[in-house]
């Protein structure tokens, strides 16, 4: 059995359960996204965008203690929650087309 057909057999609910770390991550990527706002003069998306594939943190504000927060997470464990969080929205998004049919 190859690892394909132990991917295959998983249903996408299965790669939605959160960790300690990923909460942690989320709550981190909220202040990161407020701090961001908050300045004003920055596109969140951007910002994030550029400090992911960078990793330089100058991307991120200091204001709220933002730039010291996102270097205190690893940054596959952003890109995780991002791509789990999207992942949750296209499985609640197919469950109601499904619940309309």
């Amino acid at each position: 059995m190859n690892k394909n057909t132990i991917i295959a057999k998983k249903t996408a609910t299965d790669f939605i359960a959160e960790t300690e770390a990923e909460k942690r991550t989320v709550e981190v990527l909220n202040v990161v996204f407020d701090a961001l706002i908050a300045k004003g003069c920055y596109d969140p998306i951007n910002q994030l965008l550029g400090y992911i594939l960078s990793e330089d943190p100058t991307y991120i504000t200091s204001l709220n203690n933002a730039r010291s927060l996102i270097t205190s997470v690893e940054r596959d464990d952003i890109i995780r929650v991002l791509l789990r969080e999207f992942l949750k929205s296209k499985v609640l998004e197919e469950k109601n087309k499904n619940e309309r049919r």
